[in-house]
């Protein structure tokens, strides 16, 4: 039986006449907001449908689950079976590699394109400033998301040279994090299925005071919500791997920004950078 949006409105029909009408709000806010319910809590969710939290648990009882967790776990899965279903279900039928490259160009494009349209310039600034004032920089991005994080790490390296990535630990990312001077940026990437040790790096660094810049496809991923700066971007895609292009995107804008405020800075950095790889006869060019 298929698990997603489209099951849990016949859970919902199926017991509607015992619902109150309160549950019954919850039930149709939910359903429209699907994707976003996997991780709201009871209470955002209450919130958000006008009712109280006690309601969004009851509701949950009402349709035999176990509880709100259960629930929500009910929901989850289904996003993560679509996810599953994409790889044999295409949008538009593609009989070759050629169509294939042709959607996965044209999907891509429309991601950056939304993704551009929804970022605010100020924000992309205020990024920029945060960087170059910023004694130390962390980065984490695990899983799906741990690609666009070290593309991000070695730029900025690149730079500055005061660049760690929390990604790679030994189960010490934490305590690597409280030894960080104040003013600190920490920068996370987290997409769909948001990995807790990136929410727990971005909440601690919160908790720290440090500033902090998240890369994400939702405002309700978990670790938005420690979140300083915020930029959305979308990740549709023709596989199970959700697309990268529009994040490298601002990225790649944001890189550009930081060389637009203060190119003395950069070109030095850059200049020291070459030099150091001429010296340690880093590449096989041939000269």
């Amino acid at each position: 039986m298929a698990r997603g949006q489209d099951e849990f409105g016949r859970i919902v029909r199926r017991h509607q006449g015992k619902l109150t009408r309160g549950q019954r709000r919850v039930a149709d806010y939910m359903i429209r907001h699907y994707d976003d319910c996997a991780f709201q809590t009871s209470g955002q969710i209450g919130e958000h449908a006008g009712v109280s939290e006690t309601t969004v648990i009851r509701l949950a009882s009402s349709l035999n689950f176990s509880g709100f967790a259960d629930m929500q776990k009910f929901i989850r899965g289904g996003l993560v079976q679509s996810r599953i279903d994409r790889v044999g279900k295409s949008p538009s039928p593609v009989k070759d590699e050629a169509g294939l490259l042709a959607q996965v160009a044209q999907l891509d494009s429309e991601n950056i394109q939304q993704t551009l349209a929804r970022t605010s310039p100020a924000d992309i600034a205020q990024a920029a400033d945060m960087i170059l004032k910023a004694p130390m920089i962390c980065t984490v991005g695990m899983r799906s998301s741990a690609s666009t994080a070290l593309y991000l790490t070695a730029a900025l390296n690149q730079l500055f040279g005061n660049v760690v990535s929390l990604s790679i630990s030994l189960g010490d990312h934490l305590d690597r994090l409280r030894s960080m001077p104040p003013g600190t940026v920490v920068f996370g990437v987290s997409f769909l299925r948001y990995s807790r040790h990136t929410f727990e790096v971005m909440r601690y660094a919160k908790k720290l005071g440090l500033r902090t810049i998240l890369i994400t496809d939702s405002l309700t991923s978990p670790p938005s919500q420690f979140g300083d700066l915020l930029f959305l971007v979308s990740t549709s895609s023709v596989h199970y791997i959700p697309s990268q292009t529009a994040a490298l995107s601002v990225i790649n804008t944001l890189l550009g920004s930081i060389a637009l405020r203060d190119r003395k800075r950069v070109v030095a950095s850059l200049k020291r950078f070459e030099e150091s790889l001429d010296e340690s006869d880093v590449f096989c060019e041939r000269r």
